[in-house]
């Protein structure tokens, strides 16, 4: 069902997305190195060290499961050593790392077992953020997202839809413990509160069934995007577009490769302060 590649394709996309998937890695521990440089302990810069070194060894196509090897090894000791504020993404980072170590690019029967595995791991993770916001249940009403408000992102992506005072009743509590009623009037702001969840678990069956698999996955990056104007998990949602991508016919990642460095680019200029200061996580 999400195998269904041409033999010949299978090996350039599993290249292309372990080039992004090292660039990403590299690029997001520097970026936090940066914003942290004179906090940064003994065991900080060795993990830098190792990202930065391994990235590039995972680079050289001779080389690229001695440097994944090393990157989930390294991605290893950063959830083990942030734990347990450890953010999402870098859990998703460690087994995928470790897919590309393990799970040889050159085996035929490898190669549709490296590329299923990370499809359905593109899909657990639409399907489980759905039901845990139905779990929580503060999506119904808006709750979660009119909470989000006191994160200054959100602000711009949310004023349009909900009326003046009540923006400003919200953006004015701050999040603590007793602040509220975090309760919304705006149908407009509620409606689109319920269609994320409904959303991310309509994506599923349409990204199985190769009919709607185009579809689905430009719709599921657009969700992303929008999802990321607000919350900035830059590197989640980077993450998460290399797996999408590899849903789509043919070898697709050579346009992602250089979308890729442009962005780390970018985000290491603002880093740097070379570009204006952004934010993003």
């Amino acid at each position: 069902m999400l195998d269904a590649d041409e033999p010949g394709a299978r090996l350039p996309k599993i290249q292309g997305f372990a080039i992004v998937l090292a660039l990403l890695i590299a690029t997001e521990s520097w970026c936090r190195a940066l914003a942290l440089w004179s906090q940064l302990t003994p065991l900080a810069f060795i993990t830098l060290g190792g990202a930065t070194v391994f990235a590039a060894v995972s680079m050289v196509p001779g080389a690229r499961r001695i440097g994944f090897t090393g990157l989930f090894a390294n991605q290893l000791v950063v959830v083990w050593h942030e734990f347990p504020v450890a953010g999402n993404h870098a859990y998703l980072e460690v087994v995928l790392c470790a897919l590309v170590a393990f799970l040889d690019e050159n085996d035929d029967e490898q190669q549709v077992l490296l590329l299923g595995s990370v499809r359905w791991i593109a899909c657990v993770v639409l399907i489980a953020s759905g039901i845990q916001k139905i779990v929580h249940g503060h999506w119904f009403d808006g709750q979660q997202l009119a909470y989000a408000l006191w994160i200054p992102s959100f602000r711009p992506v949310l004023e349009p839809l909900l009326p003046a005072a009540e923006f400003a009743r919200l953006v004015a509590l701050s999040g603590n413990v007793g602040d509220g009623p975090y309760t919304v009037g705006s149908p407009l702001f509620v409606a689109l509160s319920n269609s994320v969840y409904l959303a991310e678990i309509a994506l599923v069956p349409l990204l199985l069934w190769s009919v709607t698999r185009t579809f689905a996955v430009i719709a599921a990056l657009l969700l992303l995007l929008a999802i990321e104007a607000g919350a900035r998990e830059v590197f989640f949602g980077l993450n998460f577009a290399n797996a999408l991508v590899l849903f789509l016919p043919g070898d697709v990642h050579r346009p992602v490769i250089a979308t890729a460095a442009a962005v780390a680019t970018v985000l290491l200029l603002v880093r740097l302060q070379i570009l204006p200061e952004a934010v993003f996580y």
